[in-house]
């Protein structure tokens, strides 16, 4: 099986963390979160990239800064979805629909991709992580309720 190929992300990813930088020009705090979930995602650690994406987008930013934060942070997701689980075995074209749909900003649509990869038996603890860290991050209380909603489907007319 042929490895996700990622070094388009790279070129993507660079100039979306370039114009961020740019357009922080005057706040050097937040230029240090587009760092620092760089850093984190080069170095692949999810949880973290994750979230500093979260802190870029709760900073007080003009709405260009915000679109720029954003897009840097569907894309860094997007990759980090694409590098951990693009070879996964019995969910390439759910992989695929998040991977699509991050990187697109259209966020509700990679929502039921994650639910369905999530429950590929395949997963790895820390590719588990990751799903529940981007559901978390673009629906906060996803894994919550999925993890509720396992215990009701013993129930008659619940979880159905």
């Amino acid at each position: 099986m042929a490895m996700p190929r990622l070094n388009p992300w790279g070129n993507e990813l660079g100039s979306k963390a370039q114009a961020s930088n740019k357009a922080l020009a005057g706040n050097p705090a937040t230029q240090g979160q587009v760092s620092s979930g760089l850093q984190s995602l080069l170095s692949n650690k999810g949880g973290e990239s994750l979230a500093a994406f979260q802190k870029l987008s709760q900073a007080k930013l003009t709405p260009e800064q915000m679109k720029l934060a954003k897009d840097f942070g569907h894309v860094g997701s997007a990759y980090l979805v694409q590098k951990n689980l693009g070879n996964l075995d019995g969910s390439q074209s759910d992989v695929a629909q998040i991977v699509s749909s991050l990187r697109n900003g259209k966020v509700t649509e990679a929502l039921p991709a994650i639910q369905k990869v999530s429950q590929n038996a395949k997963l790895t603890p820390a590719q588990k992580d990751l799903l529940t860290s981007v559901a978390e991050r673009y629906a906060p209380g996803a894994g919550k309720v999925g993890e509720a909603l396992k215990g009701v489907k013993g129930i008659p007319g619940l979880g159905q």
